[in-house]
């Protein structure tokens, strides 16, 4: 092999190289931008949604999340809606679901007075039935203040499937009855524990029943 050869071969597998590391380096960088992009939307979405409830009473902070219905990107609102000085407030739930279109606003709920009103202590997600997508969760609590009655909360935990076509999402009644309504602290002088009080103890029930 002539010098001249091996010097145009090694000039080669060099071009080669740079031109692999380039396209490596370009893909990188293109991810990374297309990365920072969602960041960006998401962020300005969140914004968003903050400032149009910015003067409104809110019983939970606004949350987005990416880990429900395929990744979309969701942002979660409970409104609190005065009733009325004698009626107290109800807890209105909705969740905005963002894709390529734009937005769209889905009603979760609407949790009422109990003695007191209603208070959003969590949400999650969680498969509990068969199919692929995970349902939502939200664990409500009412403060009890009967004197020499009753003193803690009440807790229920409520189910729910996707909004499938529609604008509203799906109350699962049958296994949100599992959970049924419980009370804790001091019911005439006797102490009473819930069980269902946090998500930790909701998943373990919800892993049992599957």
């Amino acid at each position: 092999m002539t010098k001249k050869i091996y010097l145009s071969i090694i000039i080669f597998l060099l071009l080669s190289s740079c031109k692999e590391n380039t396209e490596k380096l370009d893909k990188k960088i293109d991810k990374k931008e297309k990365q920072q992009n969602k960041i960006d939307t998401v962020k300005y979405n969140l914004k968003k949604i903050e400032n149009l409830y910015k003067r409104k009473s809110l019983d939970h902070k606004i949350i987005s999340s990416n880990k429900w219905l395929n990744e979309k990107e969701t942002i979660f609102v409970f409104e609190n809606e005065k009733l009325g000085e004698d009626y107290g407030s109800n807890v209105n739930g909705f969740v905005y679901v963002f894709d390529k279109l734009g937005s769209k606003k889905i009603v979760i709920d609407t949790y009422e007075p109990a003695g007191r009103k209603a208070h959003i202590e969590s949400f999650f997600f969680y498969n509990v039935d068969k199919d692929i997508e995970k349902e939502l969760i939200v664990l409500c609590s009412w403060e009890q203040r009967l004197k020499e009655t009753a003193e803690g909360k009440l807790y229920q935990t409520f189910i729910y499937d996707d909004y499938k076509d529609g604008d509203k999402l799906i109350f699962l009644e049958e296994i949100s009855s599992y959970f049924g309504v419980e009370f804790e602290g001091i019911q005439e002088g006797e102490e009473i524990k819930a069980e269902f009080k946090d998500a930790e103890s909701i998943k373990h029930k919800l892993k049992e029943l599957n």
